[in-house]
Order: structure tokens, then C-alpha cells, then sequence
């Protein structure tokens, strides 16, 4: 399995903003019991794009982040939209 994350973004004072994606690919077939899985091996295969808002909050030593992600093309894998939040905080 292979994976690539992604982003382009332009950092304006405490915000940053832009668009992130993820491309995933999967090498080589499923197999049950030595048996490729019909049809094909199953392989999986997942692009997805969209926009990405981050705000840094230097008080506290934090970031917070949110990006959503919208499915671009998928192969075996399910048809979604991501929804991501993440808050970090330095230690």
C-alpha cells in the first residue's frame, strides 16, 4: 500500500489556508488462502481533495486545524467525504 499526502497553502499572519488531498494505491492483490480475490485482486485505489483552513494560536503554544476532504475517484474503498479536526499542542 502506498499513500501521499498532499498540500498547497499561503500562510497570511496567524491563518493559513489552502488546499490539501491524499492519494492512496494498493500494490499488490488481496488473497485469501493464496487465491487472488475475484475480480481482479480487489486492489484499492483513492484520491481525495479539498480545502484546508489552519489558525495558530501562539498564547497557548497551539494550532488548530480543519480541513475537509471530497472523493475525487475510489476503487474498492468507500465514497466519502472527510471531515478532519485536529488541535496540537506543544509540550
Amino acid at each position: 500500500m502506498g499513500d501521499l499526502d498532499f498540500a498547497a497553502s499561503e500562510r497570511i499572519g496567524r491563518w493559513q489556508a489552502g488546499v490539501a488531498g491524499f492519494y492512496a494505491h494498493q500494490w499488490f492483490d488481496d488473497n485469501i488462502n493464496g487465491v487472488t480475490v475475484p475480480p481482479n485482486g480487489k486492489r484499492l485505489g483513492a484520491l481525495g481533495v479539498g480545502p484546508v483552513l489552519s489558525y495558530d494560536i501562539p498564547e497557548w503554544q497551539a494550532n488548530l486545524k480543519v480541513k475537509v476532504q471530497f472523493p475525487v475517484q475510489q476503487r474498492n474503498t468507500l465514497n466519502i467525504t472527510r471531515f478532519i479536526i485536529v488541535f496540537s499542542k506543544a509540550l
